[in-house]
């Protein structure tokens, strides 16, 4: 088993604290790149059957 000092610990303490704001920040763009998506295939399945 690896030893590892508090040091260390800490560090990794401070990354993962680091990344889990970064992924609540990021949440509300993945929801509105959600909607964005929803919001194009809408409008292209509403081209093909105009076009049909």
């Amino acid at each position: 088993m690896l030893s590892v000092d508090g040091r260390q610990l800490e560090n990794v303490k401070g990354e993962l604290l680091k990344l889990k704001k970064k992924e609540e920040a990021d949440c509300p763009t993945m929801a509105q790149r959600g909607q964005d998506k929803r919001a194009e295939e809408t409008e292209e399945q509403r081209n093909s059957r105009l076009s049909d």
